[in-house]
């Protein structure tokens, strides 16, 4: 691995720690998971058919754009909680602060695995 994709991983690991910490702090609406917001993928993204092509994560899922990876746990968790908020606020869904605590949690865990996806790429040190 490259210097420059080395330090892009080392940003994005950091990132996804900071969501974390986010999460765990219930700052869930700053919890930002987009391309514009990965180092990663302003490396390595294309937006073509070829895209992610020498991104270390595409590179180990096998896949472009985060597949068979955490990442879209997270995003389909983010999903639920966002669209459970706004139903309950909207008095659409009776409070249900249990199921959304849930999916919270579901979250979380989803965001850790992320971390740690992500810190398996690292090279590994040499003794």
């Amino acid at each position: 691995m490259d210097i420059s994709t080395l330090k892009a991983l080392q940003e994005s690991i950091l990132h996804w720690k900071e969501n974390l910490a986010r999460a765990k702090a219930e700052k869930w609406d700053d919890v930002h998971i987009h391309a514009e917001d990965c180092a990663l993928c302003k490396m390595f993204s294309t937006h073509t058919e070829d895209t992610c092509v020498g991104c270390p994560v595409a590179d180990k899922a096998g896949e472009a754009s985060c597949n068979n990876t955490p990442y879209y746990d997270v995003r389909h968790s983010l999903v639920a909680i966002r669209e459970t908020e706004r139903a309950m606020k909207q008095r659409l869904i009776p409070p249900t602060p249990k199921a959304l605590q849930a999916r919270k949690t579901i979250a979380f865990a989803y965001i850790k695995d992320e971390v740690a996806f992500l810190e398996s790429l690292l090279p590994k040190k040499e003794n």
